[in-house]
């Protein structure tokens, strides 16, 4: 399989992009090497369904979706007749996957889960299989990077204030003791 670089692949500040609408916050996070991964934090959900279905071509969002990744890759099989298949694989030469997050909720639930779906897409790009089954992967192959890109989103969350506070619970009367 022949790997290619889309030209152009996603601009680095994305919010220059002349589709993108209700971005609140962008950041890259570099998980090893130069793969990185591109968090988006939307302001509505409205504008997280636009930019998966205007900017990046994938209209499948779900109504009530709160958060997304899309591997930016795809692949090309070339089929003459009398030769081999010929396969390209054609990926953002920046970025190994893009995430959207919506502000208003953004929790721990949420971004491991998308940080889950993210390492696969790193997986699939260090492997150079982006059709594989989640079974041909070694847990410690998803385990390590899902754990690294929620430290990184949850510590940018945190450094932006992008995370809500939730009032703690205190109890009526502290207890005392005599």
């Amino acid at each position: 399989m022949k790997v290619r670089c889309l030209q152009p692949g996603l601009p680095k500040r994305i919010s220059t992009h002349p589709k993108a609408r209700g971005i609140k916050s962008a950041a890259d996070i570099t998980i090893h090497g130069r793969l990185t991964l591109k968090v988006v934090v939307f302001e509505k959900q409205c504008d997280l369904v636009h930019f998966w279905t205007e900017v990046l071509g994938k209209p499948y969002l779900g109504r009530s979706t709160l958060g997304a990744v899309n591997a930016l890759s795809h692949e090309i099989i070339t089929i003459t007749p009398g030769k081999p298949d010929r396969s390209t694989l054609w990926v953002d030469p920046r970025y190994f996957a893009i995430m959207g997050l919506v502000h208003g909720h953004l929790n721990m639930e949420i971004v491991t889960h998308e940080s889950v779906h993210a390492a696969f897409c790193y997986a699939k790009r260090c492997k150079r299989t982006p059709w594989a089954h989640h079974a041909e992967f070694d847990e410690e192959e998803i385990a390590y990077p899902a754990g690294r890109i929620a430290r990184a989103i949850n510590s940018y969350l945190h450094d932006e204030g992008l995370y809500a506070t939730v009032p703690t619970r205190q109890s009526a009367k502290p207890s005392a003791r005599p």
